[in-house]
């Protein structure tokens, strides 16, 4: 369908901790479940076989649905870890593939009872072939990340898998969704933040998981260099809603900010998306401004919890089948039909006499608008051939009818019946506690 979970949930993965090596499948965690015990079998699976008899199972027990929703919301019962501090992790690649490798570092503060934010930070040099880099970054030695409040996470990107790649995106989905099972994170807010090649891929990976992350930070990174890097179209609209802490330094020679940052700041304001700019007139491209700004971006970020359920979305993809949902909203199949609406394309800038485009455009993209108040959806579409709409009770009142308006004709106007099945699949799409779907409905534009 797209997003997450991707790739091979129950495959092996290697962890390090303190010397040691440990393999561990996708249903070994070292946690107890507090749910009853018919959950038991579907949280903890240890092959994709068993994982479908488990939900199976499930599905033929009748839960009531808003029961399930409620175990689902509390989640797993944590437990404290026997070691904290810097954690090797291996992800399987696709096939022959190579492996994807993080570090992750919890606290020696870590307290299992406490919902703890995160932040995952993308490093810079990915042009090198070693797909162990992160290690070239991060002194696992270094006493200094204990003393930080949050768990984080470092993973690692190579010239076989920049950041501006597909593959980044399932690896990122995969180990996020590896570490919510063994820590318990909170999911509003976990933070994505990148240096010079990792913040030019921080722009990529906010297109591709923007129901994953709640902020992002950019720094000394090169927003344009996605028109000819990227494996995916970049559309500066879907940036709306998304807040960035953004840094540039004068004195940069690889992105200068006239040529990586400025022109492209309007843009981004029109888009509705929301930058805190900083530019640094004493540095260049290096991080010796850091220490002085570590306070306020960090007190950015704490101000910046993702929300959940958004009442206003735009989202636009050439490729649904692999990027088109965006939180409640998905685009499932693109298209050129009459009667939809010429939705505006946040994609031109003037020089001169001539509108020149930001962002190269090959392949046909289909956009949708939408807004819910209430119990009323408005939603407008261009180039879009079918979507659908994930509905949560966070976000309407079920005992009453859900009204949907699509490019000004009114076109369901009903109860909506939860159901086990959806929940489950939203589930099995995010793994998250605070974004559970209890309904879907598919509409044929």
């Amino acid at each position: 369908m797209q997003n997450h979970p991707s790739g091979n949930l129950w495959s092996t993965e290697m962890i390090r901790r303190s010397g040691l090596v440990l393999v561990l499948s996708w249903g070994m965690m070292a946690l107890v479940w507090s749910q009853p015990t018919q959950w038991e079998s579907w949280f903890s699976a240890e092959s994709a076989k068993s994982y479908r008899q488990a939900k199976k199972s499930l599905i033929r027990s009748d839960i009531p649905v808003m029961e399930a929703y409620g175990v689902l919301q509390q989640g797993p019962a944590y437990h404290r870890l026997d070691s904290t501090g810097f954690w090797e992790v291996q992800l399987p690649g696709a096939g022959k593939e190579q492996d994807f490798h993080a570090l992750v570092h919890i606290p020696s503060a870590y307290d299992p009872a406490i919902a703890w934010p995160v932040q995952v930070m993308l490093h810079g040099g990915v042009s090198q072939p070693n797909p162990k880099g992160v290690f070239r970054f991060v002194d696992t030695a270094s006493t200094a990340y204990d003393s930080l409040d949050y768990i984080g996470v470092y993973p690692s990107g190579w010239v076989g898998a920049p950041w501006w790649n597909e593959r980044q995106s399932d690896h990122l989905s995969r180990l996020i969704t590896w570490l919510k099972y063994r820590v318990n994170m909170d999911e509003d807010r976990i933070y994505l933040k990148g240096v010079s090649d990792g913040a030019t891929g921080t722009w990529y990976q906010a297109q591709m998981l923007p129901d994953l992350w709640a902020a992002y930070g950019v720094s000394i990174g090169n927003l344009p260099g996605l028109s000819s890097l990227s494996d995916r179209q970049t559309y500066l609209a879907n940036y709306g809603g998304m807040h960035f802490f953004m840094v540039q330094t004068v004195q940069d020679h690889l992105f200068p900010p006239q040529r990586s940052s400025l022109p492209y700041l309007p843009l981004l304001r029109d888009a509705r998306a929301f930058i805190e700019y900083r530019q640094i007139q004493d540095a260049g491209h290096d991080l010796s401004w850091y220490p002085q700004m570590r306070d306020t971006i960090q007190a950015f970020f704490r101000s910046h919890p993702r929300d959940p359920t958004p009442d206003t979305l735009f989202w636009e993809t050439e490729a649904p089948e692999d990027n088109g949902r965006c939180f409640w909203l998905e685009i499932d199949r693109v298209g050129k039909i009459g009667g939809d609406v010429d939705l505006p394309d946040i994609n031109e800038w003037k020089f001169g006499p001539n509108f020149d485009p930001t962002f190269k455009r090959d392949s046909l993209s289909g956009a949708v608008s939408a807004t819910f108040r209430a119990n009323v959806f408005d939603i407008s579409t261009d180039n879009v051939k079918f979507l659908s709409l994930w509905i949560s009770p966070d976000m309407v009142d079920l005992a009453q009818p859900l009204i949907v308006n699509i490019n000004g004709k009114e076109r369901f106007r009903k109860m909506v019946e939860p159901k086990l099945e959806t929940l489950l699949e939203s589930w099995e799409l995010i793994h998250d506690r605070k974004q559970l779907y209890v309904a879907k409905i598919t509409f044929r534009i």
